[in-house]
């Protein structure tokens, strides 16, 4: 049965597509079209304003980042980071 009591006919697998028509947009209105652009990386934390706080992990080159906190705030940084495709390793002297 699919939602809202219908069933179903016919052996449909796997996503099914746009519910809705698409977004069009005239010609002359292109030029008001922008994309903001702003910071970007992994949140570490709030601002006195309230206002997130990022910090970049993607350099050309690897470089070391130390975090002096505990397990927990080290445990979803690093997760953070490797959730924006930055490999992580970590060391610990526990």
């Amino acid at each position: 049965m699919a939602r809202g009591g219908t069933e179903r006919t016919g052996a449909r697998r796997g996503l099914l597509g746009p519910r809705h028509a698409g977004h069009t947009v005239p010609t002359d209105d292109l030029g008001a079209l922008s994309l903001p652009v702003g910071d970007d990386g992994v949140i570490i934390g709030n601002d006195a304003e309230g206002r997130p706080q990022l910090i970049g992990f993607h350099r050309p080159v690897p470089y070391d980042v130390t975090l002096i906190g505990g397990l927990w705030t080290a445990q979803v940084l690093a997760l953070r980071a490797a959730g924006t495709g930055a490999r992580v390793a970590v060391e610990t002297g526990r």
